[in-house]
C-alpha cells in the first residue's frame, strides 16, 4: 500500500488510539468479584466475560504494527531532503523538526522579552516626614534596541513558517510503501467489546 508521510502518521495515531482503548477495557475487565463466606460458599458478584487472551494478543499485534510504521516514518524523516533556503542544502525533515523545536523556544523567549520588559519612570520619595522629603525618579530603560529585536522576531517567524511549509510539502509528496501486518482485520477487531 502506498501512503504519504501524513497518512502514515495518521495510521500510527489511529492504531495507538485503538490500542489504548483495548488496554483500558482490558484493565476494567481484568478482575472478577466474589464473596466467599466463612462456611466456604462463594457467591460471584461480577464475572467478566471479556476475552483477555485475545485482547492481549491483539494489543501485541497492534504494538508491532505501530513499531514497524514508526520505524518507516523515522527512516523517511531522516532521508527525505527539504527544499528551503534557510536551512543547509542537505537538511532532512528530521533536521527541520529539530530546528523548529529549538527556534520556537527562542521565539518564545524573544516574545517574552518584548512583551514583559517595558520602560518606566516612577516618582519616589525617601519617606522622611517632618523635614523636607527628597524626591527622585526611578527610571527603567531598555538595554536593547526594541525595533531591532522586533525585526529579529518577525524574521525568525518567517524562517519558521518557511520550514513548516517545506516539511508539510515533503510529508505530502514523499510516498512510502507499507504493508498491512495486522492479522486481525479491522471489522473483527471491532467485535471485541470495548
Amino acid at each position: 500500500m502506498q501512503v504519504n508521510l501524513i497518512e502514515l502518521r495518521l495510521k500510527i495515531d489511529s492504531l495507538k488510539k485503538e490500542r489504548e482503548a483495548i488496554l483500558h477495557t482490558l484493565k476494567k475487565n481484568a478482575v472478577n468479584t466474589a464473596i466467599k463466606e466463612l462456611n466456604g460458599v462463594t457467591e460471584v458478584l461480577e464475572q467478566s466475560e471479556y476475552p483477555l487472551e485475545t485482547s492481549i494478543a491483539l494489543v501485541e499485534e497492534l504494538s508491532k504494527a505501530i513499531a514497524q510504521y514508526s520505524s518507516i516514518l523515522s527512516k523517511a524523516n531522516s532521508t527525505v531532503r527539504l527544499n528551503v533556503d534557510c536551512l543547509d542544502q542537505d537538511a532532512t525533515i528530521q533536521d527541520g523538526l529539530c530546528y523548529l523545536k529549538e527556534f520556537r523556544g527562542l521565539l518564545q523567549k524573544v516574545t517574552d522579552v518584548l512583551d514583559t520588559c517595558k520602560e518606566s519612570k516612577t516618582r519616589k520619595s525617601d519617606g522622611t516626614y517632618g523635614t523636607v522629603a527628597s524626591s527622585y525618579y526611578q527610571l527603567i530603560t531598555l538595554n536593547y534596541d526594541k525595533e531591532g529585536l522586533g525585526d529579529y522576531k518577525r524574521e525568525l517567524e518567517q524562517r519558521l513558517d518557511k520550514i513548516e511549509v517545506a516539511i508539510q510539502a515533503a510529508n505530502t509528496t514523499c510516498v512510502v510503501t507499507i504493508r498491512d501486518i495486522l492479522r486481525v482485520r479491522p471489522e473483527k477487531r471491532e467485535n471485541i467489546e470495548l
